[in-house]
């Protein structure tokens, strides 16, 4: 006995469905690359695009140099970091080292790590999040705003282009009694030194 014409048609539907729904996902993974198609015969040229997306981030060692306030007068140390073409990676690396700096010299009364840097999409702002409290609530105005200037004048020895810095604690507003972290505080800084 043969099946009916319309489980036959059923059936095709179903194949034809099948099919579709498989090439449609196999164009989906090419466009968003998760499957890259390239001819055997034909090697990486000069101009490839595949060749400058996955093989053009060079990594380079960048020597910086990290700035400090202790004994009244400026202190710095040189260090080499990997230079990579993410400028948030970049600015992340320099402020974790500034951190170690810091609490090695004994500057901060505790460990703090940074746990995001933000830019905006014109590269003017920057905000930075950390873990914890830059400062003890009985730290001086004085020994803050140095603690500050010595990131500000880290950015601008090291050509970093920005414009303002926001500090955060857990991506809100870094509380404190005696500075204002509500504004954006200039790359230029307020010291003279």
């Amino acid at each position: 006995m043969s099946k009916p014409y319309y489980l036959k048609q059923n059936k095709l539907y179903l194949t034809i469905l099948t099919i579709t729904f498989t090439l449609g996902l196999l164009f989906f993974a090419y466009q968003k690359e998760l499957i890259i198609l390239r001819s055997p015969f034909k090697a990486f040229s000069k101009n490839s695009k595949i060749k400058q997306k996955y093989f053009s981030h060079k990594n380079n060692k960048r020597k910086i140099k990290i700035f400090y306030w202790d004994n009244n007068k400026w202190h710095h140390e040189s260090q080499n970091l990997i230079w990579t073409n993410s400028l948030t990676k970049n600015i992340k690396h320099i402020v974790a080292n500034w951190l170690s700096i810091l609490n090695e010299e004994q500057i901060l009364n505790y460990k703090i790590t940074v746990q995001s840097a933000l830019l905006e999409k014109s590269s003017e702002n920057l905000y930075l999040s950390f873990d914890r409290e830059l400062f003890k609530e009985e730290d001086s105005t004085n020994s803050k705003l140095y603690i500050i200037e010595s990131l500000l004048k880290t950015f601008r020895d090291n050509q970093i282009k920005i414009n303002k810095i926001f500090f955060l604690k857990h991506h809100q507003v870094m509380p404190d009694s005696h500075l204002d972290f509500n504004i954006g505080w200039p790359i230029s800084g307020f010291l003279k030194s």
